[in-house]
């Protein structure tokens, strides 16, 4: 793969996580119950998702939609599972613990590519995915690490889901696996929805699921999604932890709540991994 289409897959995957970055805080700012906020969420991802198919293709959007295959399915169905339990670990084990965990997703990563796709992970990946889990362990020190044994597997599994999702984006070589991230939301709906103890909301939650799940989940989702067609999974999901590293800074930017020195330090130690790592790889890549 030559040096233009690592750039993409680089651009692309960053750009995509960057947007995903006020996800936190977009949560924290909805007051409805957690499965009334994973069902608009889901069901918004959805249908913006659709919607724009429809827009975009017109008379081709079905067909389109439908190369995906069920390598679409299936990776639909990886990440709703995912990000179930990633909510279910939230509420079992502390915060630090859970994204911590989730954290190892670029080495899980690894692992599986070589299993499966027999791709090789570099040595500067597997020693950037080190340095990043450092960097993710000292900005989360501060917050305790007490927490239940059994979030802390729905965590791991979650990471598992993570990792394996960008494994098989790569794997089924579909030019666009965008109605995957359409298909995960439909699939979270219908899983939160039995949970769903009201489905209104108050005008103003409703503005800010309308931004959460019409907007920030599909356009960043549907941008990480493209992201493993130009550079290995491992790569991809070690981008993903610029969300960690600026999610803290949306929390203090719209809520108040300044980050200590430790997560700063913690932050920009994660932050050099991956850019010390991009630079590298792209310097390698034009070699």
């Amino acid at each position: 793969m030559d040096t233009t289409d690592r750039a993409k897959g680089f651009l692309l995957t960053t750009l995509g996580v960057l947007i995903l970055t006020p996800d936190a805080v977009l949560i924290r700012l909805i007051e409805a119950d957690p499965w009334t906020l994973l069902f608009w969420r889901g069901l918004l991802q959805c249908l913006a998702l659709v919607l724009g198919y429809l827009v975009v293709y017109r008379g081709r959007a079905v067909p389109v939609f439908c190369s995906a295959g069920r390598f679409g399915l299936l990776i639909g169905l990886n990440y709703a599972i995912g990000n179930m339990l990633f909510i279910h670990s939230i509420r079992t084990t502390s915060v630090a613990n859970t994204l911590l965990i989730l954290s190892t997703s670029p080495l899980i990563a690894a692992v599986y590519s070589g299993v499966f796709l027999k791709e090789r992970t570099p040595g500067r990946t597997w020693l950037a995915a080190a340095v990043a889990l450092a960097g993710v362990a000292i900005l989360f020190s501060g917050s305790g690490v007490s927490g239940s044994v059994n979030g802390d597997v729905l965590a791991f599994v979650a990471a598992c889901c993570m990792a394996g999702s960008f494994v098989m984006i790569r794997a089924a070589r579909v030019d666009n696996m965008i109605p995957a991230v359409a298909i995960s939301g439909l699939f979270i709906a219908l899983l939160a929805f039995p949970f769903t103890p009201a489905l209104a909301v108050t005008p103003r939650d409703a503005t800010w699921l309308l931004v959460l799940g019409g907007l920030v989940i599909p356009v960043a989702f549907a941008l990480i999604t493209l992201g493993p067609r130009y550079i290995s999974a491992p790569e991809v999901s070690l981008l993903m932890l610029i969300e960690t590293a600026l999610g803290p800074a949306w929390v203090w930017l719209f809520l108040g709540e300044a980050p200590s020195v430790r997560t700063l330090f913690g932050g920009a130690v994660l932050l050099g991994a991956l850019v010390v790592h991009t630079v590298v790889s792209m310097r390698k890549a034009e070699a």
